[in-house]
Formats: C-alpha cells, sequence, structure tokens
C-alpha cells in the first residue's frame, strides 16, 4: 500500500490513521470497501491548528492491488481475498486465528443487520 499526503510519499506522522469504509448499495444489496490514509498536514502541525470539519487532515484513498477499481473501491469478497492473501499464517497465532473467524461471523451478522443507502457503514 502507498499514499501521498501533503505531498511526502508513505510518511506516517503523529496521528495519521488508515481509514476502513463499509458501504451497502442499496440497489444491489452488494457492499465495498474503501481504504483511505489521513494526516495532518506538516503546517496544521506547526501552527497547532485544531482540526475540523472547515479545517480537516488531508486525506488519500489507498488502492489495494488486485482489488480496487477506478474509484478505489473493492467488492467485500475481494477485499476479503486480498486480505487473506496479504498475511502469513506462520504468523498469526492460534489464538487471533480464532478471533479472526469469530470477526468474520459477527461481520457476516453486521452485514445482514445494517441496510444504509451509499453511506459509509462502519469505519474501523
Amino acid at each position: 500500500m502507498t499514499w501521498i499526503v501533503d505531498g511526502r510519499r508513505d510518511d506516517t506522522p503523529p496521528g495519521g490513521a488508515l481509514i476502513i469504509e463499509l458501504w451497502k448499495n442499496r440497489k444491489s444489496e452488494d457492499y465495498s470497501v474503501r481504504l483511505y490514509y489521513t494526516a495532518q498536514t506538516l503546517e496544521q502541525m506547526r501552527s497547532t491548528a485544531t482540526l475540523s470539519p472547515t479545517n480537516p487532515p488531508q486525506r488519500a484513498p489507498i488502492f489495494l492491488p488486485g482489488c480496487s477499481k477506478e474509484d478505489f473501491s473493492c467488492t467485500w469478497p475481494e477485499f476479503s481475498n486480498a486480505i487473506r492473501q496479504a498475511i502469513d499464517p506462520r504468523y498469526v497465532s492460534l489464538r487471533s486465528k480464532s478471533r479472526l473467524s469469530h470477526f468474520d461471523h459477527l461481520t457476516q451478522l453486521s452485514l445482514i443487520k445494517v441496510s444504509l443507502q451509499d453511506k459509509p457503514l462502519a469505519k474501523f
């Protein structure tokens, strides 16, 4: 993954965050995921500017190879597959694996219950 915020490539300043948005299309009932990186600019940090809707941190969409389309979205199955392919199971403990299975189960239940038209369902 790569991003450019405030002219800085792949820089992770204090307070930077990876945002994962889950969207549902009400018409097709399909889910999609969009990734963003957000961080305050150097000027915002230097001036200790208060971040707000009128003075937000910069936000850069992230293209996930093998998944993202032109609008940077991934379908839920493609996103799930890309993430699973990127994780080497040798470095995931059995405890973490059971949590991932539990997360998958909860995610499926949550996806069934939540329905918003063209709005992010969750940021985590």
